[in-house]
């Protein structure tokens, strides 16, 4: 038996598509569900109708606040953006009375002067490249450690949890065989390596000075050192810091992900030192 689910799309807009069809989904106009929204939005006065939903269904066994979780995740792993989503709504839509919702409480995105109010933009030229990247990450295991950590990262209301998030997400990817030391090396080193297929010397150089910041950074907060925090910190914000991380670890979701081993530490680990020693043979080639 299948339960059928709505999802708000808050701060989502398309160019010209009315609609776009997910084969399991479909992105459909919110004023077609005004009737429910309005059910369960009526006593609060900020209410306002999302300009589009998702509509789909899942197996009853499913969690619907997990599979909000899992939707979310796939539209931030596609391009940089976040959805406004803080509630699924679920149940007999052939039924008003039989229709619930479920509003996670801590899904909220904090603002600062740094960190403004995120959207999330799909143009005409998108819409292919999305259908399909849907279709191949539509079943990702939103419990991943990486991938829920790196969702949960958004909705952190201080800088430095977000930060620590994110370089834990890519620990997470790049080190599983953290026990035998050397993690910060592994941290950077592997993240320049495959951060930096088919890029050029500089962009490669600009990735690993990020990671080593970033892993420095990560260290002088959750061991205390105000003074290195200060020093790394000099001239940059903490979005400094977001901005490169989300999209390292948007990127290495995806790479893990389509080498079938994002949920494998064993397999991640043999890809990872497989993908060194090609880079390094690479680089003697050519020298």
């Amino acid at each position: 038996m299948s339960i059928s689910i709505l999802i708000p799309l808050g701060n989502f807009d398309l160019d010209s598509v009315r609609e776009i069809h997910l084969n399991d989904a479909k992105i459909i106009q919110s004023v077609n569900y005004k009737e429910i929204y309005d059910k369960f939005n009526i006593e609060s006065p900020k209410y306002s109708l999302p300009k589009y939903s998702l509509f789909t269904s899942i197996d009853e066994n499913e969690v619907p606040r997990r599979v909000l979780d899992r939707i979310l995740e796939i539209f931030k792993i596609y391009k940089e953006g976040l959805i406004l989503s803080s509630s699924v709504i679920f149940g007999d839509f052939n039924n008003i009375d039989k229709i619930r919702i479920d509003k996670p409480p801590h899904y909220v995105h904090y603002v600062d002067k740094d960190r403004g109010m995120p959207e999330f933009h799909l143009s005409d030229n998108e819409i292919e490249s999305f259908i399909e990247f849907w279709n191949e990450f539509k079943n990702i295991d939103y419990n991943n450690f990486a991938l829920y950590k790196f969702h949960l990262a958004d909705f952190e209301p201080y800088s430095r949890d977000i930060l620590v998030n994110y370089v834990e997400c890519i620990e997470f990817l790049l080190v599983p065989d953290s026990s035998d030391g050397e993690i910060a090396f592994k941290f950077r080193s592997r993240g320049t390596i495959i951060l930096g297929l088919n890029k050029t010397i500089d962009e490669r150089k600009g990735i690993y000075l990020n990671l080593k910041s970033a892993y420095d950074l990560r260290s002088a907060i959750v061991h205390g050192n105000q003074k290195i925090e200060e020093k790394l910190l000099k001239n940059k914000t903490w979005e400094d810091f977001h901005c490169f991380l989300r999209d390292y670890v948007r990127h290495l979701i995806q790479f893990f992900f389509k080498n079938g081993c994002l949920d494998d530490y064993k397999k991640r680990k043999e890809l990872i030192e497989n993908v060194t020693i090609f880079e390094h043979a690479l680089e003697n080639t050519d020298s």
